[in-house]
């Protein structure tokens, strides 16, 4: 059977495979990789369509497609490319040795453990009495975003341990009470960056305006074109998205956020009242 064929007989929305063959069967630009990825994901359909796995297997099928292959990163996430050096110089890092000589030295972590609502703004404000000069403006969107997935575990596709669940840096001391050497730390925040980066980058990807209210229609059975069982899958795919909105004036001033743009889960109220996503800066 060629691909093509196969394609054509997977039981999703015409929408769907219509974007699938237009943008990685017929696209020469496309990624080889997401090639190599649908050719795989075609043969365990086949290998599953008479099991009870095929359900599965479509539903990769649909997260691959909306949240990887036609999504996209937006501007702020991408300064873990284009402004490494920043996130490097400036990424907060919370010490042992400062809460042992200084007992008012507040407790970050705590905040990011408990998921609270101040621990955004809090850190921000802590980078900015270590150095008044740091670009918080590129910071708050990417902790706004992990602080929301790490507040919202249905939306986790790979649940994430407590060990991952702060963005900024703990440093430990060593055996003999003092900090751990400077090469050392450095490894633990390379190391650490790129493990924010993938939490929201590959495992947990925030969706791109256009293709949120795809998906969103098609989790609705927009046009009553799809069977339950087919719809279903949508549904249960869309659970896993989330993107940022603007509210309108009336929840600006009732939330008190000065209009500014917040997140929401796909299936959420706020989400589905207004789909106008803000815009951010670029970051380059």
């Amino acid at each position: 059977m060629s691909v093509l064929k196969a394609l054509r007989g997977l039981p999703l929305h015409i929408d769907t495979i219509t974007l699938i063959e237009r943008s990685i069967l017929s696209n020469p630009k496309t990624k080889p990789e997401y090639q190599l990825q649908l050719h795989k994901l075609l043969e365990r359909y086949e290998s599953a369509r008479k099991t009870t796995t095929k359900n599965k297997v479509i539903e990769q099928i649909i997260y691959t497609s909306y949240f990887q292959w036609f999504n996209t990163v937006p501007p702020y996430l991408k300064v873990f490319e284009t402004r490494y050096d920043d996130l490097h110089n400036y990424w907060p890092i919370d010490k042992d040795s400062d809460h042992i000589h200084d007992r008012k030295v507040p407790m970050l972590r705590d905040l990011w453990l408990k998921n609270d609502d101040r621990a955004v703004d809090y850190t921000l404000e802590y980078m900015l009495k270590q150095d008044s000069s740091c670009p918080t403006d590129i910071f708050e969107p990417i902790f706004g975003q992990f602080q929301f997935i790490m507040k919202n575990p249905q939306i986790q596709r790979r649940k994430i341990g407590k060990t991952s669940r702060i963005p900024i840096l703990l440093l430990p001391l060593n055996v003999l009470g003092e900090d751990i050497a400077a090469c050392r730390s450095n490894n633990l925040l390379r190391r650490q960056i790129n493990e924010v980066r993938r939490i929201l980058v590959v495992d947990n990807p925030i969706l791109d305006a256009n293709v949120a209210e795809q998906l969103l229609q098609l989790s609705n059975n927009y046009d009553r074109s799809m069977k339950r069982k087919i719809s279903r899958r949508y549904y249960i795919t869309s659970k896993l998205g989330y993107s940022w909105i603007k509210p309108n004036a009336s929840e600006s001033n009732e939330n008190d956020n000065n209009g500014k743009p917040q997140l929401s889960t796909l299936n959420g109220d706020a989400f589905t009242s207004g789909l106008e996503l803000p815009q951010f800066a670029s970051f380059t």
